[in-house]
């Protein structure tokens, strides 16, 4: 079958339209043939894009594209753009300033976070002050409200200081 979809490849066929009836495998194999390292380079850069949290951003930049064009349609047709610059300015600053790397590992804390959150008999249960004291020497719920607190400091350390102007 093989043979016979390359004959009609070589006599002026385009790809698509000589493979249409193959087995969906001898499809594949038709368009990787030739093109191997091509394939290689272009999963490893898929690789590297998901290891750095990148290939889920554009995931979910596309997935929200309409709305995200949407919004910056609105504020580029609003009366004053010389916001639009300088805000577009102070959020590609904060932009430069996160660690892509370790997006992927607070987004599985969230996933986590919001897993559980939404179980219906959550663990554990609080019922009042003695509970929650003991629920604080969990080493997980003392590692999340310490890089709570960290994030907070710093937030709060920023806003200190654009009060300031500094």
């Amino acid at each position: 079958m093989v043979a016979m979809e390359v004959e009609k490849l070589s006599q002026g066929e385009g790809l698509i339209e000589g493979l249409e009836t193959a087995d969906p495998l001898e499809r594949l194999l038709d368009v990787v043939v030739g093109r191997e390292e091509t394939l290689g380079k272009a999963l490893h850069v898929l690789e590297l894009a998901d290891k750095r949290g990148i290939l889920n951003l554009t995931a979910d930049l596309l997935e929200d594209f309409d709305e995200i064009l949407e919004t910056l349609i609105g504020f580029l047709t609003k009366p004053d753009p010389d916001k639009l610059f300088m805000n577009g300015e102070a959020l590609m600053k904060a932009a430069k300033a996160f660690d892509v790397a370790s997006l992927p590992t607070l987004a599985q804390g969230a996933a986590e976070a919001m897993k559980h959150m939404v179980e219906p008999d959550p663990k554990p249960q609080i019922h009042g002050a003695w509970d929650l004291m003991k629920v604080l020497k969990d080493p997980d719920v003392s590692r999340a409200l310490s890089a709570l607190m960290a994030g907070l400091k710093g937030m709060g350390a920023a806003l200190r200081a654009a009060d300031h102007g500094e």
